[in-house]
């Protein structure tokens, strides 16, 4: 999942809440949970591609290596090389105000690449290599890891001075960014020439919601269901499809708000949401899962709903994987990739990714 979902634009995670849950319980035992995500923070700053590819930039956040080891200084490269490198160390940056379809979109990953979905002229002044994605636009990736990519490296020197000119043209765009060790925020330590750079809290919000109690009864169901009874209700495979829609639908209404959990009227149910917007590394992504998780393996929900949302303009292809040519097909609307994570106490799950 991670290597899908390495950063998210927003997280959200939804309980059932009982009839009788006068004193909020439920409310209380979710924020308690969830505690951790609270301190998620990102930073906003005006960057271009060359300042994200500026040396020492790449070394502090993307280049690092394993702190406490024999790699903590460059004279011990090698060293840290073998140590693997900082493996509790995540840092990803995403252009946060461009349009997928018309703009140069791209972002650093935590894996440690360059991608963008670029207009195909600034590819040109860019010189890399591409692939034409489902958009029609170019899709470049470089690794920034590789050894190959320093300073007096030819391609290193010349993609840089390139970048340069690009940015002499285009100017700067915003992105958002974030940085952790450890599990912990650290400070993002930006280049020369980096302008509006700034650390902001991530938003979030709460919300009591109504929703059908049709789908809600089935999911409460299916909890304690074990797998004779999940063998059962996936063999079926006409009914299990249908079903399996009416459970992503249910899940969608919720994460619109209120006003649309329901359905054709009938019996309602309240859920308890919690949701935080911004920019959230794969630490704080899996801090809202393990709440999930702990919310249900308590007793305080029969199941959890998890939502996670990537960036609508971020480049689809993360990992920098290596694609063939995609035919762009107008009439197909391209959005941002979901993923819907319902959990259940006994550690089992539906997972959806659309």
């Amino acid at each position: 999942m991670e290597s899908s979902f390495a950063f998210a634009s927003r997280v959200e995670v939804t309980v059932p809440v009982a009839d009788d849950d006068d004193d909020d319980d439920v409310a209380r035992a979710l924020d308690d949970a969830a505690r951790d995500v609270d301190a998620s923070v990102r930073y906003e700053a005006m960057m271009s591609v060359a300042d994200a590819l500026e040396p020492r930039f790449v070394h502090e956040h993307v280049r690092r290596w394993r702190r406490g080891t024999r790699g903590d200084d460059d004279g011990d490269a090698a060293a840290a090389r073998r140590d693997g490198g900082d493996g509790d160390a995540r840092f990803g940056l995403v252009t946060a105000e461009t349009r997928a379809d018309s703009d140069d979109c791209w972002c650093v990953t935590p894996s440690g690449r360059f991608v963008g979905s670029l207009m195909s002229e600034t590819r040109e002044r860019l010189g890399l290599q591409s692939v034409e994605d489902e958009r029609g636009k170019a899709t470049v990736s470089v690794n920034l890891k590789r050894d190959e990519f320093r300073v007096s490296n030819w391609f290193h020197d010349r993609v840089g001075e390139c970048a340069r000119t690009l940015e002499a043209e285009v100017g700067k765009v915003k992105v958002f960014c974030g940085y952790m060790v450890n599990g912990a925020h650290e400070e993002v330590k930006f280049p020369q020439g980096v302008t509006e750079s700034r650390r902001v809290a991530n938003e979030k919000s709460s919300e009591r919601l109504v929703a059908s109690a049709e789908i809600h009864r089935e999911l409460v169901r299916a909890s304690a269901w074990g797998d004779d009874e999940w063998k059962t209700f996936m063999d079926s495979s006409g009914e299990c499809r249908d079903r399996l829609e009416d459970v992503l639908e249910f899940c969608g209404r919720l994460s619109m708000g209120s006003g649309y959990g329901l359905r054709d009227g009938g019996e309602t149910t309240s859920m308890e949401t919690r949701r935080w917007r911004g920019f959230l590394l794969y630490p704080d992504i899996k801090r809202v899962i393990e709440a999930a998780r702990k919310v249900t393996r308590d007793g305080n929900a029969p199941y959890a709903i998890v939502t996670v949302w990537s960036f609508a303009n971020a480049p689809r292809n993360l990992a920098g994987a290596p694609s063939k040519k995609v035919e762009h097909d107008a009439c197909v609307p391209r959005g941002s990739d979901v993923l819907t994570l319902i959990v259940f106490p006994d550690g089992g799950y539906l997972k959806y990714v659309v």
